[in-house]
């Protein structure tokens, strides 16, 4: 990233002009980890895709997509994903 010597700048830009939140960066001796966060205007209380990709999916597709949640992590997810496609 910093090989041009640039990479922080452009990032914190991009970040900025895109109406993100900073992101976080961490030094890893050698390695940087840097964290984005989701965009504010996905931060809402029950996130719901637009309508039209709603349209046309199985109810399968359906109920994969209500189980993701804010904080709700994929191991909880998996499981019942995999019996669906089992029993479904």
């Amino acid at each position: 990233m910093e090989v041009w010597g640039s990479g922080y700048k452009r990032c914190m830009e991009d970040c900025r002009l895109g109406d993100y939140l900073a992101p976080e960066w961490l030094e890893l001796g050698a390695a940087v980890r840097v964290t984005f966060s989701p965009h504010q205007r996905t931060l809402t209380k029950e996130p719901q895709p637009p309508q039209e990709v709603l349209h046309g999916l199985l109810e399968r597709q359906k109920t994969i997509l209500s189980l993701f949640q804010p904080g709700l992590q994929l191991k909880y997810i998996r499981p019942i994903v995999e019996l669906t496609s089992i029993h479904g």
